[in-house]
């Protein structure tokens, strides 16, 4: 997996979240993450999606997206994340 090639993936994923409406990532949290297998040049790569509560308050959202493909003799992963507060 090269880190530059799935990146922008990755950062799109996140954006498209993100825009969901507060309503709908609520029900995202403390379900199990939602994998979504693509292919980039050739090669399949999971990104792994999880919603959770950033503080115990429950007042915003953190929404991480980790990317999970081969690289030569290890699994690679990067991942990022971004807040989401309430409406």
């Amino acid at each position: 997996m090269r880190v530059p090639d799935v990146y922008p993936i990755l950062c799109d994923k996140l954006r498209a979240l993100q825009a969901l409406p507060y309503a709908k990532l609520q029900e995202m949290i403390d379900v199990m993450p939602t994998s979504i297998p693509i292919d980039i040049m050739n090669e399949a790569i999971t990104i792994e999606v999880r919603v959770e509560w950033t503080d115990q308050r429950k007042r915003g959202m953190r929404i991480t997206a980790t990317a999970f493909g081969s690289s030569c003799f290890r699994m690679e992963r990067t991942s990022e994340s971004v807040l989401v507060e309430p409406d």
